[in-house]
């Protein structure tokens, strides 16, 4: 039998606050299962929707041609603080993670 989730346990699979599993519900964002008032996920259909919302890894080629510029000088230091200034922006945290409090 295949593996469902709670809440809780999602969180913690997926190291997000349970209020943004819950957000993400609301804006039905996430795969998930309602039954009656109880809510479930899939393990599978998350999985689907991780790779679905991949970003970046697809693009290797691309980013090795970058790599050339950065090491021609200069335009590393300009284009990460773009790169800062716009995460910061999106709600992101600049440091990589993603701002759970942006937004509300």
């Amino acid at each position: 039998m295949e593996k469902y989730f709670t809440v809780e346990e999602l969180s913690k699979y997926l190291s997000f606050a349970e209020k943004t599993i819950y957000k993400w519900v609301l804006n039905e964002e996430i795969p998930f299962i309602k039954i009656n008032q109880t809510l479930r996920f899939r393990l599978s259909d998350i999985e689907k929707w991780l790779e679905k919302n991949k970003r970046g890894a697809s693009s290797i080629s691309s980013n090795a041609a970058n790599v050339d510029l950065f090491q021609a000088g200069g335009a590393a230091d300009s284009l990460a603080g773009n790169v800062s200034a716009a995460a910061v922006n999106a709600g992101a945290d600049p440091d990589g993670g993603l701002n759970e409090t942006a937004g509300g």
